[in-house]
C-alpha cells in the first residue's frame, strides 16, 4: 500500500512537522515539486 507524500512549502514547515511528530510517526513520504512548477517546496 502506497502512502501519499506530504509536500512542505519550506524547510521551516518541515522542521515544524518534525518537532510535532518526530516521536509518534514511524515514517513520512516527502514529496518534492519540480523547480519548473514554481510551487514553493522544501528545497
Amino acid at each position: 500500500m502506497l502512502e501519499e507524500p506530504t509536500y512542505f512549502e519550506s524547510p521551516d514547515a518541515f522542521r515544524q512537522w518534525l518537532d510535532t511528530y518526530h516521536d509518534t510517526s514511524e515514517k513520512l513520504w516527502v514529496g518534492f515539486h519540480k523547480k519548473a512548477t514554481g510551487t514553493p517546496s522544501l528545497t
